[in-house]
């Protein structure tokens, strides 16, 4: 999807036309998986310390990239601090809680104080974390013993899926239409290019200084 943003952006920098815009939106659809394919792939994702099940550097980066993605969406910032990788509940022998519905970002601090807690201690201390996502699952499951694994899994999947892959495809797909409504072309020219130029640098760039990590770390982009 990456490659698809980089070839067209330069297109449509030096030879803007509506035809290379439609190519380009119709090339990020193609790339686009469906969404159950990308529903099976997203559950396949996870990290734990324990040999065999999601142990390896490749999956911990994997899971990094998507919980970052997700936590500076669902709190508007374009910056997000240095985290640790929780597990909701405890890093297991079972491989379902390495599954990502089961890891939260979390202050090292934090995920320090949450060894050998139970469920109702973890959450009272999910509280104090300065990530919307851990606070988020303190208030969401208060009262609560437990959550189910998959089912966050899926939450977290159709929110990636909808809100953050196919909303950058929106989003170029609703330029498309402004250009064929309005007359004044060079305007609209720089309009298309400026929203071009912000999937580039969210599909690039992967410092708290901008908007979003390298994507292209997940291996169904």
């Amino acid at each position: 999807m990456t490659n698809a943003i980089y070839k067209n952006s330069s297109i449509l920098e030096n030879h803007y036309s509506d035809s290379a815009l439609e190519c380009f939106i119709s090339e990020l659809k193609n790339k686009l998986p469906s969404k159950e394919v990308f529903l099976k792939a997203f559950s396949n994702l996870g990290w734990s310390h324990h040999a065999g099940y999601y142990d390896d550097d490749r999956n911990k980066e994997r899971v990094q990239v998507v919980l970052e993605v997700l936590e500076r969406y669902k709190c508007a910032s374009k910056q997000c601090a240095a985290f640790t990788i929780e597990h909701i509940l405890d890093d297991t022998n079972s491989p379902e809680n390495g599954i990502i519905g089961n890891l939260i970002p979390l202050e090292d601090s934090l995920n320090s104080r949450c060894n050998g807690k139970d469920f109702a201690s973890k959450l009272k201390i999910y509280e104090t974390s300065m990530f919307y996502t851990a606070r988020n699952i303190a208030q969401r499951y208060a009262g609560k013993s437990t959550i189910d694994i998959n089912e966050r899994t899926n939450i977290m999947a159709m929110d990636f899926y909808n809100r953050i892959l196919k909303s950058s495809i929106c989003s170029v797909q609703k330029n498309t239409n402004d250009t064929k409504m309005r007359k004044q072309g060079i305007e609209t020219k720089s309009t298309i290019k400026k929203t071009i130029g912000n999937m580039m640098k969210k599909a690039n760039h992967s410092t708290p200084e901008n908007d979003l990590p390298d994507v292209q770390q997940l291996s169904f982009l």
